[in-house]
């Protein structure tokens, strides 16, 4: 079966208990749901990050006690993004990728704002699956690499 809610890894985008993370505050854009790759704009509210039009990256947003991990955080309303560290887990969203990953696998932006899709190869790699992806996954657990 597919996995498609960060509940799936548990409650939190970071995954177990790392800590030291940096949280930055922000404003949510009425778009923006917990587990996507953002940047925070000069309004102080997120925005997804694509490849090619939205080219900056800040973090991965938080789950927000008010609307909770599966909801888009609403327009105005303060949240949280945490800034990833490299060989740290978290719980992110992704594109379907039509197919089977590894533990290992890379993952980089998408051309969707806020989502992962799968790297073009391990060089250019953000992040690697830290738990085997099924077709049709639209969460993953990564560790990130950078």
């Amino acid at each position: 079966m597919a996995k498609t809610t960060l509940r799936e890894y548990g409650t939190s985008v970071i995954a177990g208990s790392e800590g030291d993370e940096e949280i930055i505050p922000a404003k949510g854009d009425g778009n923006a749901i917990p587990g996507e790759m953002v940047s925070i704009l000069a309004t102080g509210k997120v925005a997804g990050t694509d490849a090619g039009a939205v080219e900056s990256f800040a973090g991965i947003l938080m789950e927000s006690d008010i609307t909770g991990p599966e909801t888009a955080i609403v327009d105005g309303i303060p949240c949280d993004v945490v800034v990833p560290k490299s060989g740290h887990r978290y719980n992110v969203r992704i594109l379907d990728l039509n197919a089977a990953a590894e533990i290992g696998d890379g993952l980089d932006f998408s051309a969707t704002p806020g989502y992962m899709d799968a790297a073009a190869d391990i060089i250019h790699a953000v992040a690697t699956a830290a738990r085997p992806i099924a077709d049709d996954d639209t969460v993953a657990q990564v560790h990130w690499r950078r």
